[in-house]
Parts: structure tokens; C-alpha cells; sequence
């Protein structure tokens, strides 16, 4: 048996019923083990939009919405994770981007993750690379747009 199958109950999902959840956690888990990690505890928790721009102030001191927050306690390789998703701005980016919803949620869980991995996405270059490891993620599911 796959060794990410083996640990499949140490991702979560919170305040959501995450469509595909059993595909989607074992292609995280593929997606970190590319990149030389492994998942310890990986915690993704869905908010509406008042409580995740509470969230953005009270723990960042921000005061804007944001669609995803990201609180890594990861050590080494092993990742150990709090991510906070907002529904709504994952809604609206999916219109935006003229994406499905589980599109945009796929893209949304593994930018967290790509994260912890130690990615970035503070200049255009850093932007770049996780667009491209994003849509790597993206290219492992089928979409009925």
C-alpha cells in the first residue's frame, strides 16, 4: 500500500464538506512527497467572510479580506500545519477566474501547502513558480467545468 495512504487521516477538514475529499487528500499528500516532504498534520478550516477578516486582524493585524491564511508549525520535512480558507473570496475567485468551484478549491488547498513547502508568492517570480506548482496539482483531477 502507498505510504500516503497510510497517513490520509492527518489532513482535516473543517466548517466544509470538501467534495473528492478521499482523491484530494492523497494528491496533497503526493504533491508534498515531490518535494521532499511528508504531511505530519495538516489542518484546513473553511470560515465566512467576517470571521476570516477577524481572523486576518486579530492574528496579523490586517484589515483587509484575504482569501487564505496560513500558520506553519512545520519542522524539517514534516509538515505541520493550521490553514484558515475563506468560502466566500473562494466563490468569487471562481467567478473571476472563470474556474469551477472545486477548481478553484484544489488550487486553494494546495497553495497552503506550497506554503509550509517553503514557496512563496511575494514578488512576480515567486508568484510564477507557484502558479506552475499549482497547476502541476491542478493537472492530477478531472474537471466537469
Amino acid at each position: 500500500m502507498p505510504q500516503y495512504l497510510c497517513k490520509k487521516k492527518m489532513i482535516f477538514f473543517e466548517g466544509f464538506s470538501v467534495p473528492n475529499s478521499t482523491e484530494i487528500r492523497v494528491q496533497l499528500h503526493q504533491l508534498a512527497e515531490r518535494q521532499n516532504f511528508s504531511i505530519h498534520k495538516l489542518s484546513y478550516t473553511f470560515l465566512d467572510q467576517a470571521a476570516m477578516l477577524s481572523l486576518n486582524q486579530s492574528a496579523l493585524d490586517h484589515d483587509t479580506h484575504t482569501d487564505i491564511i496560513t500558520f506553519d508549525y512545520s519542522k524539517a520535512s514534516s509538515i505541520e500545519a493550521d490553514i484558515y480558507i475563506s468560502l466566500s473570496a473562494l466563490e468569487h475567485n471562481a467567478e473571476t477566474y472563470q474556474v469551477s468551484f472545486q477548481q478553484e478549491l484544489c488550487r486553494i488547498l494546495a497553495h497552503g501547502l506550497l506554503h509550509c513547502i517553503g514557496f512563496n508568492d511575494k514578488t512576480d517570480p515567486e508568484k510564477l513558480l507557484m502558479r506552475a506548482e499549482e497547476d502541476r496539482f491542478l493537472e492530477c483531477f478531472t474537471w466537469n467545468n
